[in-house]
């Protein structure tokens, strides 16, 4: 007949001090005491991995911005990483083109206003009589050229919208609010089509966390980046997407993450820890990791048997782990796990199938 479970540990531990075993009917060691049990809980999310993760520009979110003029940049006003909000300075400099136009803008202006009035004087002429049908026709085609003249112009103008005058100098200003995320020109000579400095528009950031491929089975669904940055601060972002296939070198899947509307956005370059998880699918439970063991290297939990203390071994599968707590798959509703005594427990089970059991973890 096979032992109690309480009559073999007091035969163990016998064994162990080089004492006459006693026999079997002999009172062994109180369960209740040593052994405690805790029911596994349904979790909301399953924690899979906490990896390093790094914001980025999200795709379509960063702007390359140059003065749009030619000239001479004298002196920078921000550096990487300034976060800036729109026609905030960003650069000192000096523009001959800038002053041309400039004056051109008033005298564009000032002939469209004189062939409109000549064009006016012409009608109320013909109108009188004293003046020729080809007046009127001619003083049109003046008024078409002179604003045509002020389109073409405007083209070249829009520049001085994010230019102000600041004595001889002029002082280029942000044209939105974002992140400096580079400046390539230097102090000196730029052209009217050069990209200078590289602006990433405020909240056009993601979340990037290159996963390696042992982690990828676990994370079906879509998933959640809880973020702790290096000074601290945290976010929630939720996936938006994800590389096509796993990168041949690095063996790891790159997953971008969004953050929700609201609230102030963490900056490009900010770098730091998320944990990733996935909303529990109902097969599985959460436990405390001091009830995770290992029997013959497979994980395995202890569950109530009945109303006492005494509990049998359950093969599970651990899909993540943090905080003190294993989300597993292989329980059922309302099973009670052993939290303490689990060590007890095992070698118990051990004992009773004649010795097996293998190696164990903690």
């Amino acid at each position: 007949m096979r032992a109690t479970l309480t009559g073999l540990v007091v035969v163990a531990l016998a064994a162990a001090c080089g004492a006459e075993a006693p026999s079997a009917h002999e009172e062994g060691p109180d369960l209740s005491k040593r052994v405690g049990f805790a029911v596994a809980e349904a979790p909301v999310r399953v924690p899979i991995a906490t990896l390093p993760a790094e914001v980025v520009p999200a795709p379509g979110g960063r702007h390359d911005v140059g003065p749009g003029v030619s000239g001479r940049i004298v002196r920078w006003l921000v550096t990487e990483g300034d976060v800036v909000v729109a026609g905030a300075p960003l650069a000192e400099l000096a523009s001959p083109e800038l002053e041309a136009l400039a004056s051109s803008k008033g005298a564009q202006s000032s002939a469209v206003a004189q062939a409109q009035e000549a064009l006016r004087l012409a009608e109320a002429g013909a109108a009188r009589g004293v003046r020729s049908a080809a007046d009127v026709q001619s003083a049109r085609a003046d008024l078409a050229a002179a604003r045509g003249g002020w389109r073409s112009a405007q083209g070249q103008l829009a520049a001085l919208d994010t230019l102000v005058r600041a004595g001889d100098r002029w002082v280029w200003t942000a044209p939105s609010a974002g992140v400096v995320d580079h400046v390539r020109c230097g102090l000196g000579g730029v052209q009217a089509a050069d990209v200078c400095l590289g602006l990433v528009a405020s909240g056009g950031v993601v979340l990037r966390v290159d996963v390696p491929e042992r982690h990828l089975r676990s994370l079906g669904g879509r998933v959640q980046a809880d973020f702790v940055a290096a000074d601290g601060r945290s976010w929630t972002f939720e996936e938006i997407g994800r590389s096509p296939a796993v990168d041949t070198h690095t063996r790891a899947r790159s997953y971008r993450f969004g953050l929700g509307v609201g609230g102030e956005a963490p900056l490009q370059g900010m770098s730091g820890r998320a944990r990733l998880s996935v909303k529990a699918d109902g097969t599985v439970h959460q436990v405390a990791t001091s009830a995770l063991t290992w029997v013959d290297g497979v994980p395995t939990v202890f569950v109530r048997r009945g109303e006492g203390h005494e509990a049998d071994p359950r093969t599970v599968e651990v899909l993540g782990r943090g905080d003190g707590l294993a989300v597993v798959r292989g329980l059922e509703p309302d099973d009670e796990v052993a939290v303490r005594g689990v060590f007890l427990l095992k070698s118990l089970a051990a004992m009773a199938d004649g010795g097996g059991g293998g190696g164990h973890e903690h």
